[in-house]
This record gives C-alpha cells, structure tokens and sequence, in this order.
C-alpha cells in the first residue's frame, strides 16, 4: 500500500515537471494550471490503477516467485521481467478499454511507459523492504 502511494507520488512527479512549461506559458501570459492540481490529477488516477491492479498483480508474482527454487539474483531479475509485462500489459489494456482504438507508435510507447512504471514499483517494493526490514533488526532506530 506505501509502495503503490510513494510511487504514484514519484511518478506523477516526474510527468509533472517533465511537462511543466509554465515559464514560457507566463511570458505569452496564458493561464495555466497550478502545478498541485496538475499533480493531483495524475496522482489520483495512477493511484487507483496502482491499487487495483498492480499491488494485486505484485502479490501474485511474489507468492509464485517464493517456490521458486532459484538464485536470489536469478529471482530478481524474473521478478523484474515479470513486472515490466505486467505493467506494460496493464497499460496497455486501460488505453484500449479508455480510447477503444490505439495506433501502432502508441502500444510502443504504452508498452515502454507500463514496464518503466512497473519498474519503478519494483524497485520501490525494495527500497521500503530493505529500510523496514533495517528497522526490525533494530538498525536506523530513529528513521
């Protein structure tokens, strides 16, 4: 639940200020959108798609990926394949069910913006394992 919120957060952040160009919107003195409405209109939206897809969807392939009888670092690296699929696949499907038509050079892009989102969320599952787990042992007691 924290991994899907910090990364919805990182997320809209970054699309946020990747399209912020309010400076050369102030000089053509057009109106813009303030810059918390343009994040809490992405926040919302990706949140939800985090909490009904992909914390669901990262739950499974955890659980699968316990029995595996493999490396840890043969693990991770499945685990991440297996995010960006799913991610993409995600992405792309909530595209098709919004618009009901998608050009060619879209999927592309739908498929490299779900995995890269994906992995964002795998990569903030294990931060937040590693510090909670840090915390547990007693280590960075004052975090």
């Amino acid at each position: 639940m924290i991994s899907a919120l910090v990364t919805s957060f990182i997320i809209s952040l970054v699309v946020v200020l990747s399209g912020n160009n309010s400076v050369n919107q102030s000089e053509t003195n057009l109106d813009s959108t303030s810059f918390i409405v343009e994040l809490l209109v992405l926040f919302i939206p990706i949140t939800f798609v985090f909490l009904v897809i992909t914390v669901p969807y990262s739950l499974f392939v955890d659980r699968w990926m316990e029995g595996l009888q493999w490396s840890r670092l043969s693990r991770e690296r499945f685990a991440a394949l297996l995010y960006i699929a799913g991610g993409a696949i995600s992405l792309l499907t909530i595209s098709l069910l919004i618009s009901h038509s998608i050009r060619l050079v879209s999927i592309r892009w739908m498929l490299v913006l779900g995995g890269l989102m994906s992995l964002t969320y795998l990569i903030v599952i294990r931060i937040l394992e590693f510090i909670f787990r840090k915390i547990k042992r007693g280590r960075y007691e004052n975090i």
